[in-house]
């Protein structure tokens, strides 16, 4: 398994509980508003962000945004997982959300890494 993402944040060693998810979404929900403002992502990604937020998906999933792109992982035993990642943005061209996932638990060598990205 090649790991993507070195956990050295101290919200990244935490163990994470229903709660604990919620409270980060309500966090998110936040954020996604601040980049809609500033024009780094849609609002519809924002909508998307609160929706996940009125569901019980807030409880077990965990939100982040990078370049504008929701990121969204599911914590393994509590802790943040981001070998296995969902990541959503809306493309204003076309009308559409795009989802792409990437399962890096599932690459065992730097060469698939380098052809997954």
């Amino acid at each position: 398994m090649i790991p993507k993402h070195e956990m050295s944040a101290d919200f990244e060693k935490l163990i994470y509980d229903a709660p604990m998810l919620r409270d980060v979404w309500q966090k998110t929900q936040s954020a996604a508003k601040e980049l809609v403002d500033a024009g780094w992502t849609s609002h519809h990604i924002f909508n998307f962000v609160a929706w996940i937020n009125r569901n019980a998906y807030s409880s077990v999933l965990f939100p982040g945004f990078s370049l504008g792109k929701l990121l969204i992982s599911k914590p393994t035993n509590g802790k943040l997982n981001y070998q296995q990642t969902l990541a959503v943005w809306y493309d204003k061209r076309t009308d559409l959300f795009t989802l792409q996932y990437s399962a890096w638990d599932q690459i065992d060598s730097q060469e698939e890494s380098e052809r997954a990205i």
